[in-house]
């Protein structure tokens, strides 16, 4: 049996980051590019849902 680990810098810890760097948060970990450049739309809102 073949093990998955996980991919640290693309998962949902890395769309928090870009969301609290958007807000002006401390963070030290990596951002994920697409969300970052979605995020330069400037909204007004931003609902993220975790739902498992």
């Amino acid at each position: 049996m073949d093990f998955i680990f996980p991919d640290f810098n693309k998962s949902i810890l890395n769309i928090t980051a870009s969301i609290a760097s958007y807000l002006g948060c401390e963070n030290k970990n990596k951002t994920l590019n697409i969300i970052d450049e979605e995020l330069k739309k400037n909204y007004k809102n931003i609902v993220f849902m975790c739902i498992d």
